[in-house]
């Protein structure tokens, strides 16, 4: 059926400010027409037109700016709304890093023009507005450290810091240290 759902295993379910309703799954993205109740299917091409092999998306957020992103398992996407298109983001990060084909397995919008990215290999400040990236990992000393480079989500704490679960623990982030705080092994909680 052209109108459900590109596949049953949903992984986010995510309503942005324009009231569009956004189905991740590991096939594809999916965005709800009201009108129609039916679904409209995104799959993600490749730059030569192929098909990419891997269609899943992990988290969705909007930032500030009311831009929605996209994290899938072949990199950050982000719709824009006036072409009806996406668009894959990437930025230069420390040593060569990038986020291009990485997995993005969270987002959290931040300051404005900056966003949070959870992957495979650390944690990132993507600011968008210098188009550059700053890494946190677990082989970073003092307030930059991670509890572990799999990062596996991140939630906003209600004020201006967040939590980061990762393969190697929990750890908030600070503003007032600019930094992370580990509760990795930690019975004080």
């Amino acid at each position: 059926d052209p109108g459900a759902l590109s596949a049953g295993n949903i992984t986010v379910i995510f309503e942005d400010s324009r009231k569009s309703l956004w189905v991740g799954t590991e096939q594809g993205l999916n965005r709800y027409n009201a009108t129609t109740n039916s679904f409209i299917h995104f799959r993600y091409v490749d730059r030569d037109g192929a098909a990419a092999t891997n269609n899943a998306v992990n988290c969705i957020i909007e930032d500030r700016e009311g831009s929605v992103w996209f994290g899938t398992d072949s990199g950050l996407k982000k719709y824009d709304f006036a072409k009806g298109t996406f668009g894959s983001y990437d930025a230069p990060g420390p040593a060569g890093t990038r986020l291009g084909s990485q997995r993005i397995a969270a987002l959290l919008g931040y300051d404005s023009g900056m966003i949070w990215v959870g992957t495979d290999n650390g944690l990132f400040l993507l600011n968008l507005g210098a188009h550059a990236l700053r890494r946190f990992s677990e082989t970073e000393t003092g307030v930059s450290r991670i509890s572990g480079n799999g990062i596996t989500f991140l939630q906003s704490d209600g004020s201006d810091g967040f939590w980061v679960g990762s393969n190697g623990g929990l750890d908030r982030y600070d503003p007032k240290i600019n930094g992370f705080i580990r509760y990795a092994n930690r019975t004080d909680l």
